[in-house]
């Protein structure tokens, strides 16, 4: 493990709590994290799948995460290529507030990219949303 956060984790015990989906389809990120624990999980499923409208983080699981492409993380270079032709340049000094940028493995891989298709990613999308 190389101790990157992978930006898009399952909702389990331990993880941390990044953003919530807002009505415009994005994430919007916490100011402050919140580690997740069972009690958190339990009332967050009574309301759906957690997956589906809040983004979790956790250490990346690299070759033990389906998404692990034998070097890098699949999830955002698969993304990244779908929305490449709509994409402008992103400047590194305009990136918003961020609190996991400096181990996230997404930037890591991709630097400023990342970060502006990073609140577009939901990790179990609606399946209308998914297509």
């Amino acid at each position: 493990m190389t101790g990157l956060t992978c930006p898009s984790a399952e909702c389990a015990p331990g993880a941390t709590l990044l953003g919530v989906l807002g009505e415009d389809g994005r994430i919007k990120h916490l100011r402050t994290p919140m580690r997740i624990d069972a009690g958190f999980i339990a009332r967050a499923r009574d309301q759906g799948e957690p997956e589906a409208r809040m983004r979790f983080t956790a250490p990346c699981q690299e070759g033990g995460c389906g998404h692990w492409s034998g070097k890098a993380c699949g999830l955002i270079d698969k993304v990244m290529a779908y929305l490449e032709p709509t994409l402008e340049e992103v400047r590194a000094d305009t990136l918003p507030p961020c609190t996991i940028r400096a181990t996230c493995r997404w930037y890591a891989q991709r630097k400023a990219e990342a970060c502006s298709v990073c609140d577009l990613v939901v990790r179990l999308p609606e399946p209308a949303a998914a297509e």
